[in-house]
């Protein structure tokens, strides 16, 4: 077995609203990944809120319309490059290429957009294991956990993803 990680980033779980089986998260799983993803590669602390109010131009209420999300990873503020690739390119050696792109560096935390579902859903990568089964790490804003999922469970889970490093 052998386990690439990085740095814990910070959990933060998105908001919901009503109690039981009547409670549904607010759609500001993109806010709340970024947040715990600047703290993670900037060092800088921003409420989820706080984003949202920042970027509400490409928002449609608090959710964000992917269709500007390079308007986002362009500001100054986030600083992300960024590429979308198909459920089948979410391998092993893809995920370790972005998140360990040079030698002697310490690293790069991922900002991976799911999508393909309706609404898109956002983690935060941290680490790559490999094993008989491969693993990737995430910091999960909807469930407000760091969870550990095979890799093909996590990559059949969305038609395609955006994975975004922090621009050096």
């Amino acid at each position: 077995m052998v386990t690439y990680r990085l740095s814990k980033p910070r959990i933060v779980k998105q908001p919901s609203v009503g109690t039981g089986d009547d409670e549904v998260s607010l759609p500001v799983c993109w806010a709340c990944a970024l947040s715990s993803w600047l703290e993670a590669t900037r060092g800088v602390s921003w409420s989820y809120s706080s984003i949202i109010q920042m970027f509400q131009m490409y928002c449609n209420g608090n959710a964000l319309d992917l269709a500007y999300f390079g308007e986002i990873a362009n500001s100054l503020s986030i600083n992300m490059d960024y590429e979308e690739i198909d459920r089948a390119d979410l391998t092993f050696d893809y995920v370790y290429e972005k998140m360990f792109p040079l030698v002697g560096t310490s690293g790069n935390h991922l900002y991976i957009v799911m999508e393909g579902k309706n609404p898109a859903h956002v983690v935060v990568a941290y680490g790559i294991q490999r094993d008989n089964t491969d693993y990737i790490a995430i910091m999960d804003p909807l469930r407000g956990v760091l969870a550990a999922p095979t890799l093909s469970a996590f990559r059949n889970k969305a038609t395609g993803f955006l994975v975004g490093w922090p621009r050096r």
